[in-house]
């Protein structure tokens, strides 16, 4: 049977490498994944960037009214079936919930929203 503090000393060094390598290794994939235009299929770059924004918390309050509730329209109008005015809407409020948001990586020229 596995000592106590070994266990605890496993963990904590586990923890520190996952942060230290890990984390910024799959923020760099992530990335890569989004901005590949030639070869990540468009599906890959969106639940990359779908990934990206659950970590950072971005997003969560587009489409939520001052209440906070989120819109009927949103709630009941799945996004293959909008106009392409309400994606445009939908994209407006996420580019104001993103300018609006803390960056914890600077943006590199080829990461520009068109």
């Amino acid at each position: 049977m596995a000592k106590p503090h070994i266990v605890a000393a496993i963990r904590t060094e586990t923890h520190a490498r996952i942060y230290s390598e890990g984390v910024p290794l799959a923020i760099k994939t992530l990335r890569e994944v989004m901005v590949d235009k030639e070869n990540a299929p468009a599906s890959a770059r969106v639940t990359a960037a779908k990934a990206v924004f659950d970590i950072a918390g971005v997003g969560r309050d587009v489409g939520r009214d001052v209440k906070g509730d989120l819109s009927d329209d949103l709630r009941s109008k799945p996004l293959h079936e909008r106009t392409t005015e309400e994606l445009q809407e939908v994209v407006d409020k996420a580019r104001i919930t993103l300018a609006n948001t803390p960056r914890l990586i600077a943006p590199t020229p080829d990461d520009e929203i068109h």
